[in-house]
């Protein structure tokens, strides 16, 4: 018996694979052929709640086995993991007959976690993707968590897998598609453990602390830390399996496998006393006026144009009681900018990164620099 997954991947694969779908003269049945197998039909039903659908899947994964040459068992196999993404976690060499269920527990809530931050971040870059269901970025990471599947896979090994399903409707045409939220999930995931080997092999904490937006952020380190913690003196080895039905990325496939040392865990963990928690740091919009600022002409005359330059510029935000100033530091574009608003009088508008200090406020980056009334 073929569950529904099977038959909706099913039909992903055919379409995938330049199947086109024609009516029959049977209203219930829908027939494939592909111009590379002219010798060759498959006939599906159009709704998987038809008493004879498992024998309709049945016949058309042998005629795909046939014309690929794929054993019947492994096309089975990858039609079952056509739409998901697989994150495998193992400790390498490690061979246990059993496994306390608090301790499983606790990886898994790790894995979890990790799942779940993830899809918070990369939930800013396709935000417009969900305005029409008007859910929280919370809610849907949430739903997303909901889907994966966690579990120990390996019988008598130190092994944890993480199913991440894609959404084959925001897949649509599968030419030159771009990664769905979904698999941006995946591939911050990726990023982060590649961040981590990387950090490992130049024996420094600051790579990960550099490459904290492309990696992980503190709240994902406190959690390999933590897995880190429950593996006690092992290693962990790390790799991910794409979903065939959306082909990864050339810099995604370079690597198969990170293993992570245990050395690298004390990297995490001097890198996360290093980043500021996020509850601490705020995204504002600033308005105010460059000040202290030399004139255009004067400008000019400068030998050194090219490098970033510190500007100050006095004003308000709506996390802030009073005028304050802030020091930023701003590339040759963004002072151009600054010196022609001082120079007309006209005031910025800033949207940047902001932490709180004992005295005053600190700006960790710069989003985007605006002059006024243009």
């Amino acid at each position: 018996m073929y569950n529904k997954r099977l038959y909706e991947n099913l039909l992903i694969y055919l379409e995938k694979h330049e199947w086109k779908g024609f009516e029959t003269q049977y209203k219930g049945l829908k027939a494939f052929v592909n111009e590379k197998f002219p010798d060759f039909t498959i006939i599906l039903p159009k709704r998987y709640e038809t008493p004879d659908v498992s024998q309709r899947i049945d016949d058309s994964i042998n005629t795909i086995s046939l014309i690929t040459e794929e054993k019947k068992n492994l096309l089975i196999n990858s039609l079952y993991r056509f739409d998901v993404d697989f994150h495998n976690y193992r400790v390498p060499g490690k061979e246990i007959l059993s496994i306390s269920l608090d301790l499983t527990e606790e990886i898994i809530s790790s894995m979890r976690r990790i799942i779940y931050l993830s899809a918070l971040s990369e939930f800013e870059k396709v935000r417009d993707e969900f305005k029409k269901e008007k859910k929280s970025k919370i809610e849907i990471s949430t739903e997303y968590l909901k889907q994966c599947k966690f579990g120990h896979t390996w019988k008598g090994s130190f092994g944890f897998t993480i199913e991440t399903p894609l959404n084959p409707k925001s897949i649509g045409i599968f030419k030159d598609v771009t990664p769905t939220y979904e698999r941006k999930i995946s591939q911050k995931i990726y990023d982060g453990m590649k961040v981590i080997k990387r950090a490992e092999e130049l024996n420094t904490d600051s790579y990960i602390v550099d490459n904290v937006e492309v990696g992980f952020n503190r709240k994902m380190l406190k959690e390999i830390l933590e897995i880190g913690e429950n593996i006690k003196h092992n290693q962990l080895e790390y790799s991910t399996s794409w979903a065939p039905m959306l082909p990864a990325q050339t810099e995604y496939t370079d690597v198969k496998n990170f293993t992570l040392k245990r050395k690298t865990f004390d990297l995490v963990e001097k890198a996360i006393s290093k980043l500021i928690p996020e509850d601490d740091i705020f995204e504002i919009i600033f308005y105010g006026f460059p000040v202290g600022l030399k004139s255009e002409k004067e400008m000019l005359l400068d030998d050194k144009l090219a490098g970033n330059r510190f500007i100050y510029v006095k004003g308000v935000s709506e996390i802030m009681k009073r005028s304050v100033i802030l020091k930023l530091e701003v590339e040759h574009v963004n002072y151009l900018k600054a010196v022609h608003a001082h120079e007309n009088h006209q005031d910025v508008r800033l949207k940047c990164k902001v932490r709180k200090k004992p005295k005053g406020w600190e700006v960790l980056k710069l989003l985007s620099f605006d002059i006024m009334d243009e």
